[in-house]
């Protein structure tokens, strides 16, 4: 039986009245709602572990085998089942009480991270293993089925939790809890890693998983099923199974956000996939130059998701998208070019606040312009455009590395994302329907 929307508790939600976070000013306007402040401190909180784990990870892939192609090779394990189950887990987000699947998901894969960190550990005490390769692509590729059941429930149910008007603040607030992670984790990573050996992320990574579970546990969105109704209700198994796809393509403003989202994601992206060989060749660095870099990107993707936010009533989407892509491409093909770590450590932040501009803009606009009952379906499309086409811009731009060199096949991907971009400044009718 479907559950009817719960009415606004003002007590739950922070409304009426004044809150801490109704005198902090605009930026943070999505914190006077109760339910949001659980979910984004949880997710916060675990995405720190996560990129600890992501840092550590591709150190230890680069000790291990000294190869782009491995290195790409653990990214495309890792979203391959973005590719094949994104369709059906946006389905399951519009059919399903959204957060009990988060919580069945994320606790799948909590207790995947525990297991994969115990292997590393023991295979440490070993003084190393070439067999744990194996283990890290195929721990890689069982997170990813896990974690593709939670990511398009998880920007679905971002609507559930704040009301309309302070939705593009919320997704905003969303992507700087995901880039204050990428400030914090890698530098936490860094100190574990040097003091206590690579093993010790992983471990973190696993614990982190508590918060988000417990912060699942505590919250009551407005809706405890999806509300569907009319043509929703009525669907068959397959107009349930592509009707985000149906709608992309009778929608173009949504198909051209969701192509911009994918262009980025595979030609652009894979500078931070190719990062680790960037620092160990060119700029002769080490785990610690490697770590900061990162987090130099995280720091740059913070502060661009709190200026979003602070603008969030009063941004322009289709400049926020233009201008984002365009700086982003430009920042990222000057980091191939860069053979010295202070000018790719100023350029890393400007690349990571523009990307993170323009995702949230898209993102914003996406779920904007879907109605409730299809807004599961359409965010697996965004999600498959993200983390489906993630994994192969990592393994075309690992192999092409290999070949041509790391900050060749770089410069190759930020020239293409910088034509898209330019091909969206000339041409504004693509992005009409947002103004």
């Amino acid at each position: 039986m479907e559950a009817a929307a719960l009415p606004l508790d003002s007590k739950r939600d922070g409304e009426p009245g004044r809150t801490p976070w109704t005198t902090a000013g605009r930026t943070f306007e999505a914190f006077q709602h109760r339910d949001y402040r659980y979910f984004w401190a949880g997710a916060c909180l675990s995405n720190v572990g996560t990129w600890m784990q992501n840092v550590a990870q591709g150190w230890l892939v680069t000790q291990l085998t000294g190869s782009s192609f491995w290195v790409g090779m653990v990214g495309f394990a890792g979203g391959l089942p973005v590719l094949f189950l994104a369709l059906p887990a946006g389905m399951m987000a519009d059919r399903m009480d959204r957060r009990r699947l988060l919580l069945m998901s994320q606790t799948v894969v909590m207790f995947l991270a525990f297991g994969l960190a115990y292997v590393i550990e023991v295979s440490s005490l070993t003084r190393g293993n070439w067999g744990l390769m194996g283990w890290i692509l195929g721990a890689a590729f069982v997170t990813g089925i896990g974690m593709v059941f939670s990511f398009p429930a998880w920007q679905a149910m971002i609507p559930d939790l704040v009301p309309s008007e302070t939705l593009l603040n919320a997704v905003s607030l969303n992507s700087a809890q995901f880039h204050a992670a990428r400030l914090v984790g890698p530098a936490i990573a860094g100190v574990l890693m040097a003091r206590l050996g690579i093993a010790s992320a992983f471990w973190a990574n696993a614990v982190s998983f508590l918060a988000v579970i417990a912060a699942l546990l505590v919250i009551r969105p407005r809706y405890a099923h999806p509300p569907h109704s009319g043509a929703g209700a009525a669907e068959t198994t397959w107009q349930r199974l592509t009707g985000g796809l149906t709608y992309a393509r009778e929608n173009l403003s949504v198909a051209v956000l969701l192509a911009s989202v994918s262009l980025t994601t595979f030609f652009g992206l894979p500078y931070l996939v190719l990062l680790p060989l960037l620092v160990k060749g060119p700029l002769r660095g080490d785990s610690g130059t490697y770590a900061f870099l990162v987090a130099a990107n995280g720091l740059g993707a913070l502060t661009g998701a709190l200026g979003v936010a602070y603008l969030a009533r009063l941004a322009h989407r289709p400049t926020l998208i233009r201008v984002g892509l365009i700086v982003f491409a430009s920042a990222a093909l000057a980091i191939a070019l860069s053979g010295r770590v202070w000018l790719t450590a100023c350029l890393m932040p400007v690349a990571g606040g523009a990307f993170l501009t323009m995702q949230a803009a898209v993102n914003t606009g996406i779920q904007a312009s879907t109605p409730a009952h299809l807004r599961g379906r359409v965010m697996a499309l965004f999600v498959l455009s993200f983390l489906g086409i993630m994994p192969l811009g990592s393994l075309a731009f690992g192999a092409l590395g290999h070949v041509l060199g790391v900050r060749a096949a770089i410069a190759v991907g930020e020239t293409a994302c910088l034509a898209w971009g330019l091909v969206l400044l000339t041409r504004p009718k693509l992005l009409a329907a947002l103004e």
